[in-house]
């Protein structure tokens, strides 16, 4: 974040002067130099909680006079900027750009750390006018009883007439309203669920009157607008299009973009009352050929798209609907089912390189069944969700390797998972497993099936791996410590289990630790969204650390040797060093979902210099 910070400052300046070559280069001469201090001093960051670094994005006197002297040598004593006014005018800009960039950044930080509160937990608001919401908010308060101008993002809204809204939120000039998608009761039993927006009915759908009446199609400001199914209370159905509220039959409602102008004209802008007609549409990026319906792209037709390709096929309502083929710039051809301008239903779909999918479709992404056959070869039969195989399948490689089961994300999803040694463990993906010496924070290397590292800091490091979202019910994860006393005795060492607590991809950690100086052990969670410590072992004494002679101190030689194990077998969660029970922790009885295995991993915290000689998780 500092180096964008220090960049922008830069940026700013340059906007502010725009004087030539000279200030232009100046920028750049200053960013080459922080930006070459920073490489050099900061690698690691963001593996961690809270790291700072030394990246100092001051413009000192020296560094601007040195610049000045630069560029009059090389402009061969041509007068560029020379005296001390224009030198310290520069310098004074510059401070307040700086200022002016800090404060910027300073409301962006606040603004970050707000919505991450607001979206940590479920609240309560009470408004001035006797509205009740419990969601997610963020904001401040003009005062305790008027939370005007706070940012609601989801919950539920309870009215004083008792009415309930549930859903999400959106600000409009300040204020939030009802937006995208919810669902209201009201007292005397009417409901309506579907898409709003700023407090309105707009979009699609489902609203039960207190007569029994009972519509579902499409809105607009609050009223029957488009296509939809109104089925009344004495069994009369009302079905196809509707205006403002009024059904209007086959007819569609006018084209937006023609509301307001002269209605007499058989044409207007390109589109026709009726029938056959040719013409460029606004917005459309393309020209328009076939039938209209009351201004309405409505039947068959063809679009000619600016940019090169076109579409062939069924319109409704001024929207790409039921059957078509559409040919894309590139060469890519779609040719199926289409619901409001994007894939829905079955279609098939080809590349140039002649990769081919056919199964169904939802809003432009692969979802549901389907088979796709790629260009190498390779073949994947099974579901899909969100254009990744997601589901039961089957993926059959141009080598002949079969892979036949459950998939997410497009992995096979591996429900039983073995290590037994760093090889292996430095297969699984591992992030931050291995750190340069030229790191500032720690520094981790394989040597001879072994796991080096030597930590630099105060704070709390870890790498993992998310073992391909296996979800093993039962396991057990070991690894041997040897740490060294020398320098570095005050550190912690330890094992990590990544926990899905919601917060994906964030994963909050599961962590066992111990510290040989001092033979005390911790099993603790951290929840990377909150930035939260919760000890599990003893919340209430030395921060959650417990002294245990099993713990192994430092031996003459100067290295303390320990064995770690964690398993977790049913609802319990028990740790072990050197085979020796420490404590044992019921899921249940935690109140945090401790079952919900996402990955393992290593910690190490403190001055800690040493190695993990064996690894083992099954």
């Amino acid at each position: 974040m500092r180096l964008i910070f220090c960049l922008s400052i830069f940026f700013l300046a340059a906007a502010a002067f725009g004087q030539g070559t000279t200030t232009a280069d100046y920028y750049q001469y200053q960013r080459d130099q922080q930006f070459k201090k920073y490489m050099e001093t900061t690698g690691s960051k963001g593996m961690a909680g809270s790291i700072k670094t030394n990246f100092n994005y001051s413009l000192d006197k020296k560094a601007t006079d040195d610049f000045f002297e630069l560029i009059r040598r090389r402009n061969q004593g041509n007068k560029v900027v020379e005296t001390e006014e224009e030198k310290k005018a520069i310098r004074q800009q510059m401070e307040m750009d700086k200022i002016d960039a800090k404060i910027k950044a300073d409301n962006a930080a606040e603004e970050a750390r707000a919505r991450n509160i607001g979206l940590s937990a479920v609240r309560k608001l009470t408004f001035r006018d006797g509205r009740i919401f419990e969601g997610f908010y963020y904001g401040k308060r003009l005062n305790d009883t008027d939370p005007l101008f706070m940012t609601l993002v989801s919950g539920k809204m309870t009215h004083t007439d008792g009415g309930v809204y549930v859903g999400s939120f959106a600000q409009h000039y300040g204020i939030s309203y009802k937006w995208e998608y919810g669902i209201m009761h009201w007292p005397d039993g009417e409901m309506y669920s579907g898409e709003w927006r700023k407090d309105a009915y707009h979009g699609y759908g489902k609203f039960k009157r207190r007569n029994g009446d009972v519509y579902e199609g499409q809105f607009e400001r609050g009223l029957y607008h488009g296509f939809g199914r109104l089925v009344n209370a004495d069994g009369k159905v009302q079905e196809g299009f509707w205006s403002d509220g009024v059904f209007t039959g086959d007819e569609p409602p006018i084209a937006s973009d023609i509301a307001g102008k002269d209605l007499s004209k058989k044409e207007i802008e390109g589109r026709r009352r009726s029938g056959q007609g040719k013409g460029r549409i606004p917005g459309l990026g393309g020209v328009y050929k076939g039938e209209f319906r009351n201004y309405n792209m409505h039947g068959k037709g063809t679009i000619e798209f600016d940019k090169g390709g076109s579409y062939t096929g069924d319109f409704f309502y001024d929207a790409i609907q039921g059957k078509g083929i559409m040919k894309f710039y590139n060469g890519e051809v779609y040719e199926g089912s289409y619901l409001m301008n994007k894939r829905n239903g079955t279609g098939t779909y080809r590349w140039p390189d002649g990769s081919v999918y056919e199964g169904e479709w939802k809003d432009n992404q692969k979802e549901g069944k389907g088979i796709m056959r790629w260009s190498n070869g390779d073949i994947y039969n099974g579901e899909w969700i969100k254009n990744n195989p997601s589901g039961l399948g089957k993926k059959t490689y141009a080598d002949g390797r079969v892979e036949q089961g459950f998939w997410k994300d497009g992995k096979k999803i591996r429900e039983n998972v073995s290590i037994s040694n760093w090889e292996t463990a430095a297969k699984e993906n591992w992030t931050a497993l291995r750190v340069p010496e030229t790191d500032i924070n720690i520094q981790r290397s394989l040597q001879d099936g072994q796991l080096k590292f030597k930590t630099k800091t105060g704070n709390y490091f870890w790498g993992w791996t998310d073992l391909d979202k296996a979800k093993p019910e039962n396991y057990e994860y070991e690894l041997v410590y040897e740490i060294k006393k020398e320098g570095f005795k005050n550190g912690q060492g330890g094992i990590l289990i990544e926990i899905d607590e919601g917060n994906a991809p964030n994963y909050s950690k599961l962590l066992y630790m111990i510290q040989p100086d001092v033979q005390t052990y911790y099993l603790g969670m951290y929840n990377d969204a909150k930035r939260e410590w919760t000890s599990l072992t003893s919340p209430n004494a030395n921060g959650g650390w417990v002294h245990s002679s099993a713990v192994n101190g430092f031996a003459a030689s100067g290295i303390s040797t320990n064995k770690l194990r964690l398993t977790k077998a049913g609802d319990a969660i028990t740790i072990f060093v050197n085979d020796k029970p420490l404590f044992t922790q019921i899921i249940q009885a935690s109140g945090r979902p401790l079952d919900k295995f996402s990955g393992i991993g290593i910690v190490q915290g403190g001055l800690l210099e040493g190695s993990i000689t064996a690894i083992r998780f099954h």
